[in-house]
């Protein structure tokens, strides 16, 4: 004889759901797609989707950068490219998204609960006036939350690899992603006890993934920092007294280093795009000059034979990390990985300390 499978539970896919959910979304949405202008937040997606398609380029022509990660706006150019510049493909577009991440909202209750609950978390969901509103609304938060439920469910599932490109296009969508990736690497250390040592690390490295290039711009900054920091203390080492331009001088350098931490999160919620990369060089470059000044200053204080004076000497690695960032700045628009590099480069010049006042007094 052969077993009944009547008693087994449906078996759900996001193959089967999404198609549903997209029908029934498309339907309660019908008579908005007949109106005759785009639904775009602060007007800024749907430019910049045209300026994609039609120039190449992820910086905004026709309209302000709003700094955010530009997936939004190179999904709607895929669709305008394929389908026709009008509103109501901008519209359907944005409800894909809303259908993807309502599915989901369902697997993910339906794993954690039942089909009941599962079925009346989507449904509330979906007439949510905030979520309905802005299901066909032109922005970033929705391909964010889209991309961020898979991620969440893929994580429930154990499917470690596949959660992390799911927050990747998360964080990809809107840098504000970043938190759920945090929580749950954190969540991965703190109660996961039971479980090894490197099934831990694993889970917590592969949590961390989307969070890489933030990670990195910070290590960057941390290092400029620590190289300024190190080298302004070797320098007034060599000081015997300062007047006020040397004052003003040490305060022009701070002004630049506090900006530091700002183009750093730019660059990192950004992923290397090519205005916050340049912007961070800018601030490196002033903050160059803004030590050679200061340098320059307390040899003009002290004189030329004094020990500040014959330990800078001319200063050429100063000199030439200076020239290395205006090559950088206008390549970031261009190649922004290979702008980066260059900043990596100078790191690289000025991670060993300058010991030349240390070795000058010791003389």
């Amino acid at each position: 004889m052969t077993k009944s499978h009547s008693n087994r539970p449906p078996q759900f896919s996001s193959w089967r759901i999404f198609p549903v959910i997209f029908v029934v979304i498309f339907l309660l949405h019908a008579p908005l797609l007949r109106l005759p202008f785009f639904w775009d937040e602060a007007g800024f997606y749907v430019p910049a989707a045209y300026d994609l398609a039609h120039f190449h380029t992820l910086l905004p022509q026709t309209t302000m950068d709003t700094g955010h990660p530009p997936l939004s706006a190179a999904y709607l150019a895929f669709w305008f490219a394929v389908s026709g510049w009008k509103p109501a493909v901008a519209r359907i577009a944005m409800l894909l998204l809303a259908a993807f991440a309502l599915t989901n909202v369902f697997l993910l209750a339906r794993r954690l609960a039942n089909t009941g609950v599962a079925v009346a978390t989507t449904i509330a969901t979906a007439v949510y006036p905030i979520f309905f509103v802005q299901s066909s609304l032109a922005h970033a938060d929705l391909a964010a939350a889209a991309f961020t439920l898979w991620g969440i469910r893929l994580t429930v599932e154990r499917r470690l690899w596949p959660s992390a490109f799911a927050f990747s296009l998360a964080v990809l969508g809107k840098e504000t992603a970043v938190i759920t990736p945090l929580a749950l690497a954190l969540w991965a250390v703190l109660h996961s006890r039971n479980d090894s040592g490197r099934t831990r690390f694993h889970r917590t490295a592969v949590a961390l993934v989307p969070v890489a290039p933030v990670f990195l711009s910070y290590v960057l900054s941390f290092v400029f920092l620590g190289i300024y920091w190190s080298n302004h203390h070797h320098l007034l080492q060599a000081v015997k007294h300062v007047d006020g331009r040397v004052l003003w001088a040490n305060l022009h350098l701070l002004f630049w280093l506090s900006l530091i931490p700002f183009v750093t999160g730019w660059v990192g919620e950004n992923h290397f795009a090519a205005r916050p990369v340049a912007l961070y060089g800018v601030v490196l470059l002033f903050a160059s000059i803004a030590y050679l000044i200061l340098a320059r200053l307390l040899v003009s204080l002290h004189g030329s034979d004094s020990v500040i004076a014959i330990a800078l000497g001319r200063d050429f690695k100063g000199k030439v990390s200076t020239v290395i960032y205006l090559v950088a700045i206008p390549l970031a628009f261009f190649k922004s990985w290979l702008a980066f590099a260059f900043y990596v480069l100078v790191a690289a010049m000025w991670l060993v300390p300058d010991r030349r006042i240390e070795k000058t007094i010791g003389q």
